[in-house]
């Protein structure tokens, strides 16, 4: 079994703090972003050892992420991420619902 380091780029660090304080200021509810936080670095963990389990998107929505783009889904987001030899890329964290043909 593999072993991933996982790593988030500047995008993906963007879009995650952008759907947490999201959570806190629009619902006003701090308890949900900690915890919402909380499950994402365990997922974040879990892809240290999962990531290359899922499937390459090969739909024309994935192409402006890169190459060998995979996703997995976290609560109603998607984490798009690519391998590099053992290196786990997180591109970006996006509303599943803005990827069509999901």
């Amino acid at each position: 079994m593999n072993k991933f380091n996982v790593e988030l780029s500047d995008d993906a660090q963007t879009d995650f703090f952008e759907y947490i304080n999201h959570i806190i200021e629009v619902y006003k509810e701090p308890i949900t972003a900690a915890k919402h936080y909380s499950a994402f670095i365990k997922e974040l963990m879990k892809l240290e050892y999962t990531a290359d389990i899922y499937q390459i998107q090969n739909r024309d929505d994935f192409h402006n992420f890169g190459t060998n783009v995979r996703r997995v889904n976290f609560k109603k987001m998607a984490i798009i991420y690519t391998i590099h030899g053992d290196m786990v890329l997180i591109r970006h964290i996006v509303a599943a619902s803005t990827i069509t043909g999901i």
